[in-house]
């Protein structure tokens, strides 16, 4: 938790925006996920609520995807800070025209970062204009405000990574963003769900859209339950007391328990057998007759 800020570089295609590039990447890790789990098969609808991209967008940033964090990505991070709170101060004043909403606004030039670098250096030469050139920030969770040695290490190290970046970039071919995270985001994109039977767009906050999503894992973690239930079928003992509903419940509470994983067949099987046995409703040898409840 705190404040974290980034620079990443994307490729130029086209009129390709920003946008169009992380559908591109949510494309793609809809595509590596079908491939990993061909029963359980999603559309860009339901993964991410946009439309899938063009194939020519597709077949260029293809080339450049890799994986992070088991993710595919396209973006390339090209510079990380954690808490240097005056560096970005300088970023919401000078490219977010002081709007601090952890929001991508708008592309990096090169004389955004001359200039920032030129003023990081002023600020060595000279510590005492510190608090005049790159003022300190507090925040939730921004890091200490004092102009001390982890000051001035933001400093310098700010400085190592720019150059690094102008020497590397060609900006031609190459766009810049800057990107911070402190905080729950604003309305970040407008999504398409599947509603009463008609595709609507709606606009989500960053925390609507995490809800979204678990959401859709609640449901397929339901699914898999179900589906283990009807094909244990044979060695389960329903009771009144404790019918098919409850133990679906018991299972869905037992899933929040436990470390979500794509495994999700795997889990449910194990979770529904363990259900089975604390209640003593696992029958190992079903009747001979096959006369089973009806689930």
């Amino acid at each position: 938790m705190g404040l974290d800020m980034s620079i990443f570089k994307i490729k130029r295609f086209n009129n390709a925006t920003l946008d169009d590039v992380v559908t591109v990447e949510s494309y793609l890790d809809l595509v590596k996920y079908n491939a990993e789990n061909p029963d359980k098969q999603y559309t860009m609808i339901n993964w991410c609520g946009r439309d899938k991209p063009s194939d020519k967008l597709i077949e260029f940033y293809s080339r450049y995807q890799y994986e992070k964090y088991g993710s595919v990505r396209i973006a390339e991070d090209v510079a990380y800070w954690r808490k240097a709170n005056a560096i970005h101060r300088w970023f919401v004043d000078n490219v977010q025209d002081g709007v601090d909403d952890c929001c991508v606004h708008r592309e990096l030039t090169r004389s955004d970062l001359e200039t920032l670098r030129d003023i990081a250096h002023k600020v060595l030469i000279n510590p005492e204009f510190a608090d005049e050139l790159l003022p300190t920030q507090s925040g939730f969770f921004f890091g200490d405000t004092q102009y001390d040695e982890w000051y001035f290490e933001d400093i310098q190290n700010t400085i190592t990574q720019i150059n690094k970046i102008l020497e590397s970039t060609d900006f031609n071919t190459e766009a810049l963003y800057y990107v911070s995270s402190w905080q729950e985001r604003r309305t970040i994109m407008k999504i398409k769900r599947e509603i009463n039977g008609e595709t609507v767009e709606i606009e989500l906050t960053r925390n609507e859209m995490s809800l979204a999503y678990e959401e859709i894992r609640r449901e397929t973690w339901e699914f898999c339950i179900r589906e283990q239930i009807d094909n244990d079928a044979g060695n389960l003992r329903f009771t009144d007391d404790f019918d098919k509903d409850d133990f679906i419940g018991e299972c869905m509470e037992e899933m929040e328990n436990q470390y979500y994983t794509d495994d999700y067949d795997e889990k449910a099987e194990s979770i529904v057998f363990n259900v089975a046995e604390m209640n003593d409703i696992w029958v190992d040898d079903p009747d001979e007759d096959g006369d089973d409840d009806d689930l």
